[in-house]
């Protein structure tokens, strides 16, 4: 089924030399390694499972629906991941988990480096996922003639690059010998990071109460940026309103309509139940789990987080402004 058992091998290899720079850097691009194996595995297992259909189609009919085979091939990875949860492969824990750092992939790939707090605990825990996935779907036939036997194959493999099927045990853990030891479970370093996070806007908070020169309240203050970004947003009745302001009168007649017709996410500070969802992320038993809790606590605090962030850094310039 393979001829790139190869090519997964040197790429782990070099993926785990990156984790060993024990660097936030080194560590993007240990991951963006590790999900391009990861991706390369899947799409090779997914085209297998449709062209060995294909060959047995003129005795029967097809296995495989016209959707399950564009969801094998087609562009989507997360539907190849589905796919083959659906063929029993891989199971819902690994998708899952595999999806997850697929868009951090795509994230750090895109936009740089982020995560910088995490990034080691979470691409040292998908190459351990990687070097499963690698060794559970047992490559076939991996070598060919003239395929060459590099460094990194000879290391994991063996000086003439043994027959990787029939020793794939041995291969995935010379991989994992490879790696630093795991510092920390995942659950631990994802809770720190969602903690910091509170604590950063929570100092954030505390900083527009002290610098406002309306000597505004936390609780109004957290009202006024919500109301602020309200305006600002691509609601219709926002932007219908607001957009018909033409003098400091109707401005105030907006105001005050917008405020009977609007209600707050937010009517006092979430940022206690935040932190307790952040501390919460150190019990889950699993690193899917934590991974799964964490991106949560990402999705229910970027609200507020983007807001008070926004806020914090336009103060921090006007502040800056009048001292210059």
């Amino acid at each position: 089924m393979f001829q790139h058992a190869y090519t997964c091998i040197e790429q782990l290899d070099l993926a785990a030399d990156q984790l060993r720079k024990q660097s936030p850097s080194y560590a993007r691009f240990a991951l963006i390694l590790t999900d391009n194996i990861v991706e390369l595995i899947i799409h090779k297992v997914c085209s297998h499972f449709i062209f060995t259909d294909d060959m047995y189609v003129q005795f029967r009919e097809p296995k495989y629906t016209p959707k399950q085979r564009e969801d094998a091939v087609g562009q989507r990875f997360d539907r190849k991941v589905h796919f083959l949860v659906s063929e029993s492969k891989i199971t819902t824990e690994q998708a899952e988990f595999i999806n997850i750092c697929h868009r951090y992939r795509n994230e750090l790939y895109h936009a740089g480096l982020r995560h910088e707090d995490i990034l080691l605990d979470i691409a040292w825990h998908y190459h351990d996922l990687a070097i499963s996935i690698f060794e559970d779907l047992n490559p076939n036939n991996p070598w060919h003639a003239g395929a060459e036997v590099t460094d990194a194959i000879a290391r994991h493999a063996g000086k003439n690059g043994m027959a990787v099927t029939q020793n794939v045990a041995s291969v995935a853990l010379s991989l994992r010998a490879s790696r630093p030891d795991k510092k920390r479970p995942l659950s631990e370093a994802l809770s720190l990071s969602a903690i910091r996070r509170v604590d950063e806007l929570t100092q954030g908070i505390a900083f527009l109460v002290s610098d406002n020169q309306q000597n505004l309240s936390e609780e109004e203050i957290i009202y006024n940026l919500q109301f602020f970004d309200y305006l600002h947003s691509d609601d219709a009745v926002a932007k219908t309103v607001w957009g018909k302001v033409k003098t400091p009168r109707q401005r105030d007649v907006a105001i005050a309509f917008l405020k009977e017709t609007w209600q707050p996410k937010h009517k006092a500070n979430p940022l206690p139940y935040y932190r307790v969802q952040a501390e919460n992320i150190a019990t889950c038993k699993s690193d899917v789990h934590a991974l799964k809790a964490f991106e949560k606590f990402k999705n229910d605090l970027a609200y507020f987080g983007h807001i008070v962030d926004e806020a914090a850094i336009a103060l921090e310039c006007d502040i800056q402004d009048q001292m210059g």
